[in-house]
């Protein structure tokens, strides 16, 4: 009996480990599909924010040339104030683009490089994945690698005063943080799958062991009664049931 529970167990034991590697899988995929939701849906809120603050301290923003101003004529290049605000509230990176011919400039941004200076300057690039939606007015939201570093990412069109398109609004949140929110809910995920693994395994093993002993136990029982009727002279070989 010892034998046949140990081999039980040993199949119990692989089964159960196949079951958690199988599970762990689809738990992963579905908490990053679901923190990558919680995170657009992020997106699209801050952005509705960073535009607000953007029209309450800019005001209406003009293209003059290539060069973006607020509705008073100023231009937004070295203003960082605006930019600052909405990283320190919405605890995002932020930037702001100007349309320079058939790309986008960064102005403004939050976004610094390894030396601590501001990444301003650069363009957009007509290979992001975000230029195409956002040309046609549309608010893109992804991710994307800057810096060397993976964001989602949020890229809301400004438009001029005629409905043109004049400028990107962006916000964008680190993928390390992501994947923290990701990592916390595998890790959760799995421990509720782990207990529950458990529980079914020492039950299996249980209810195994119980039928077992009842198999075993029957024909022991019923040698045991013929071997009464015997000692007792009943030679008839009828044996009582067990």
């Amino acid at each position: 009996m010892a034998k046949v529970l140990g081999l039980f167990a040993v199949v119990m034991l692989v089964l159960t480990g196949v079951l958690i590697v199988l599970s762990t899988n689809v738990i992963r995929a579905t908490a990053r599909e679901s923190v990558l939701e919680m995170a657009s849906a992020k997106m699209r809120g801050d952005i509705r924010a960073s535009e607000f603050y953007v029209q309450e301290l800019y005001g209406t923003l003009q293209l003059d040339g290539n060069t973006l101003t607020d509705e008073d004529g100023r231009p937004l290049a070295g203003r960082f104030e605006v930019i600052d605000q909405i990283s320190t509230d919405l605890e995002v990176v932020a930037t702001i683009f100007v349309r320079d011919g058939d790309d986008y400039r960064r102005v403004v941004t939050s976004i610094r490089n390894q030396a601590g200076e501001r990444v301003v300057g650069t363009m957009l690039g007509q290979a992001s994945a975000a230029f195409a939606p956002v040309s046609r007015g549309e608010l893109y939201i992804g991710e994307a690698e800057i810096l060397g570093l993976d964001y989602v990412t949020g890229y809301q069109p400004l438009f001029g005063e005629d409905g043109a398109v004049i400028g990107i609004l962006f916000i964008g949140i680190e993928m390390t943080e992501v994947e923290e929110l990701i990592s916390g809910g595998v890790r959760g995920g799995i421990g509720v799958l782990l207990a529950s693994a458990l529980v079914l395994l020492l039950v299996s093993l249980a209810t195994s062991a119980v039928l077992v002993v009842k198999v075993i136990s029957q024909p022991v029982s019923g040698a045991a009664a013929m071997a009464g009727q015997l000692a007792r002279g009943d030679l008839t070989g009828e044996t009582p049931a067990a």
